[in-house]
């Protein structure tokens, strides 16, 4: 088992991390711990853990559209009926949207009680359960709503990737490629650039490395003054694709969109002079291995942009970009204006 060391608590990976959870557990009385899944982790994941015997859980409906203040407000519902107090313990369990709308329900019940993330998708073990960020979507704009608030712990067990199909399996492996660009690391990005398909089995050797990369991060910068902000990457685009795309008939998942905000931003990072064409051609051969069939109906450019301007980290009507540096390894708050924008979606039939 790996245990990864963060802002005032340890994050474990392994297929025996349950054993650690009692320990846990046992600092919260029994009628003050409650437990969130979905649908999903419901069926697939909850049977596994015979810890939460006899614990109130409250079901959530799964995907993004749901991460929302109606079913924040389902949740302090919940809290409220089960008198869950200051020494309460709310414990996530599911992917990435449980991740972000309990831990955030949490952080501000009762000015704040403890939780714990038990992640079960790729996306939420690497991604979305660890770095202390909480949130809600608003308006369809990602993550407008919330705060930074760590878990007690986080207990990642790969073995719960069997339950995932190969869409989500794809949606999260987006992050782990985010993660191997921003660390500026060849050898790192070649050691996952070998991997010819996406599976439980050959993507489990990967998530720790994947995580301390965060974490790292994270550590140097909580609260995402500068170096965290390299953790946007891809995400500045890419969220504004996920919120047009959750306004379809057939939207994508977060990753997906993920992925093709990376490749729009590895082109303006190219033409910012801060990627070689070699250096980006890589990054974007690599992406377009495995999200290549992604369909996306070309979008309208003012719609896409006034996302953009929600975006949190655009200032009085400018536009700030994050982006791997080859020579520097990051860069921050680049000024990008919208006739770039505009190009390099054209580069890839977005609009």
């Amino acid at each position: 088992m790996d245990i990864i060391r963060s802002l005032g608590y340890d994050i474990f990976i392994g297929d025996d991390v349950a054993l650690q959870l009692p320990a846990q557990l046992s600092k919260y009385d029994r009628d003050q711990t409650v437990v969130l899944v979905d649908e999903n982790t419901q069926g697939d994941c909850l049977p596994l853990l015979e810890l939460f015997k006899n614990v109130s859980f409250l079901v959530l409906p799964s995907g993004e559209r749901h991460k929302n203040m109606e079913t924040a407000t389902v949740v302090w519902d919940f809290l409220f009926e089960n008198r869950i107090g200051r020494k309460g313990l709310l414990v996530n369990l599911g992917g990435g949207v449980l991740s972000d709308i309990g831990a955030f329900c949490a952080s501000v019940w009762n000015r704040g009680i403890d939780f714990v993330n038990l992640p079960t998708s790729l996306l939420s073990m690497v991604d979305a359960s660890v770095g202390g960020k909480t949130g809600i979507d608003f308006h369809y704009a990602k993550n407008k709503i919330g705060t930074f608030s760590s878990p007690q712990a986080v207990f990642i067990n790969p073995l719960f990737l069997r339950t995932l199909s190969q869409r989500e399996m794809m949606s999260g492996f987006a992050e782990m490629i985010k993660h191997a660009i921003i660390c500026n690391d060849l050898e790192n990005f070649e050691r996952l650039q070998k991997l010819q398909s996406v599976n439980f089995q050959n993507v489990t050797p990967f998530i720790a490395g994947a995580v301390s990369i965060k974490n790292k991060i994270v550590m140097q910068d909580p609260y995402e003054k500068n170096i965290r902000k390299i953790l946007n990457f891809g995400h500045t685009a890419g969220h504004a694709l996920e919120s047009v795309s959750l306004q379809s008939d057939r939207p994508l998942l977060h990753g997906e969109t993920i992925a093709m905000g990376m490749k729009v931003e590895i082109e303006l990072a190219r033409r910012k002079g801060m990627l070689s064409k070699e250096r980006a051609t890589l990054y974007t051969h690599f992406i377009n291995r495995f999200y290549s069939n992604l369909i996306l109906p070309k979008i309208d450019f003012k719609q896409f942009m006034d996302f953009v301007k929600h975006d949190k980290k655009s200032q009085s009507g400018r536009f700030f970009f994050a982006f791997p540096d080859e020579k520097n390894g990051y860069a921050v708050d680049v000024p990008v204006n919208e006739c770039e924008i505009e190009e390099a979606l054209s580069c890839f039939n977005l609009i």
